[in-house]
């Protein structure tokens, strides 16, 4: 069962706790133990909504990602095409400062497929991008989808280098910088 499925019942229930274990302990430290406990619900309750503990944290993901799309959504509006695109990945830059490295790179590990999905924020910059096509902003020799998941992609690829470096650059500066080497190929206005 998907966690859309109960509305607020016992899977939001089981994500709020994952939430808060995560504060409190870090991405390491989430068992389906500790998120029943956490949640008050028996194991295999937990069961009836999730099939272990990669689907979760994948929920978990897909309701933060869309809070995230709706909250950048609004923040966007009123500027070119061009500057929601920097805007954009200043705040991805920003929302990744807040998860802890070893979240990040347990997310990026083979057969945790979660950000192959179509995720609400590659949704909002396809928009960006497209809306950008027409207002002639930018390049329409590749689609905007395709050129969402492809930034989408690079970004990603700051963040994983990022969290193997052990944070030893500066994410912003890296991404604002990626953006603007990627904005120059595909910009008709900078």
């Amino acid at each position: 069962m998907s966690y859309e499925a109960d509305g607020a019942g016992n899977s939001e229930r089981l994500l709020n706790a994952v939430e808060k274990i995560m504060n409190n302990d870090g991405y390491t430290n989430v068992t389906i133990r500790k998120v029943c406990k956490e949640a008050g619900l028996a194991p295999g309750t937990f069961y009836r909504y999730f099939s272990g503990r990669t689907e979760l944290m994948s929920a978990r993901l897909d309701r933060d990602n869309a809070m995230r799309a709706k909250y950048l959504e609004e923040r966007l509006r009123g500027f070119s095409s061009i500057q929601q695109v920097f805007i954009f990945s200043r705040y991805y830059a920003e929302m990744n400062y807040e998860a802890e490295p070893d979240f990040h790179l347990a997310m990026f590990t083979p057969g945790e497929n979660w950000h192959r999905k179509r995720q609400p924020l590659t949704v909002l910059l396809e928009k960006v991008f497209s809306e950008g096509q027409r207002a002639g902003e930018i390049n329409d020799y590749m689609k905007s989808d395709e050129l969402a998941e492809l930034f989408v992609d690079i970004l990603r690829g700051c963040v994983h280098c990022w969290c193997v470096e052990k944070r030893s650059f500066d994410l912003k500066n890296r991404i604002e910088k990626v953006t603007r080497v990627f904005m120059h190929s595909f910009s008709l206005t900078l």
